[in-house]
């Protein structure tokens, strides 16, 4: 998994997308309902504190803290070279930034993300209290669709071991989960680097696709690499499969999906994506 840099996005698309005209059908004040909702959830709020902990199996994932200054910077000392090709944390265009300023922007980016609510930033610590990675959830946007990115790292350590999917499965858990325990995210993205083979294998192991996308340009330790998309949307009970449906492209598929589970007749609603 990449760390995300400088982004330039690459369009590589020759014809306009298609939207389906499948007629859509929305209950009445169901609109006004979820615009009512979005004004309680805002950023900063306690129902989306970052702060929140997870535990799995052999870890704890919580924020980033100064008292964790020497592991990091032992653990990144000993990692840099294996992050490097797919996340260099360093804002240095060739990776060269002290590894004192790497953990300062990091416990920094943690402590904003409490403030702002706009990331779920943690790390894993195994049951020595040894750092294993860092499992976040970044450029958190709530409106009619709820949105994160996830953004991974595994230290060489620990590499290979299975703790990428369990940090991975936790914070999709942490994610999609209902407020006040979780974010409710309606839908979680990733971006992977096709060469990434061990990455693009993770995504599929905890069910995230590859869409098809064009591909997002990133800059990591002074080289452009390009990255496919990954998606994953929280699962909604009454959800008609099929192709996307005019309200799918216009709402996004968390609004479309919370129109169709409040709507009798699922026909009405037109078709979704699966």
């Amino acid at each position: 998994m990449t760390h995300r840099q400088m982004p330039a996005r690459t369009v590589q698309t020759d014809d306009p997308p298609r939207i389906d005209a499948s007629p859509v059908t929305v209950r009445g004040g169901l609109l006004e309902t979820l615009v009512a909702a979005r004004r309680v959830e805002s950023p900063g709020s306690r129902a989306t504190d970052p702060t929140i902990a997870c535990t799995t199996a052999r870890m704890i994932l919580r924020p980033l803290r100064e008292s964790d200054k020497d592991e990091f910077l032992r653990v990144y000392t000993l990692s840099r070279p294996h992050l490097a090709a797919w996340c260099p944390l360093s804002t240095d265009e060739h990776d060269q930034q002290p590894a004192g300023e790497v953990f300062a922007r990091q416990v920094e980016l943690a402590r904003r993300a409490v403030e702002t609510g706009r990331a779920w930033r943690v790390c894993g610590f195994d049951e020595r209290d040894r750092l294993v990675g860092a499992f976040n959830i970044n450029d958190i946007a709530r409106g009619l669709e709820n949105i994160g990115e996830l953004v991974f790292w595994v230290g060489v350590e620990h590499a290979g071991k299975g703790y990428a999917s369990e940090g991975v499965r936790a914070a999709i858990q942490h994610a999609i989960a209902d407020l006040p325990r979780g974010l409710r995210l309606h839908r979680l993205t990733a971006l992977v680097a096709p060469e990434n083979t061990a990455c693009r294998l993770l995504m599929a192991r905890v069910g995230m696709r590859l869409e098809p996308l064009p591909p997002i340009g990133l800059r990591l330790s002074g080289r452009s690499v390009l990255h496919d998309t990954y998606s994953m949307y929280a699962p909604v009970t009454g959800v008609v499969e099929g192709k996307p449906s005019i309200a799918e492209n216009i709402f996004g598929r968390g609004l479309l999906s919370i129109l169709k589970t409040e709507s009798h007749d699922p026909d009405e609603m037109g078709h979704s994506r699966a």
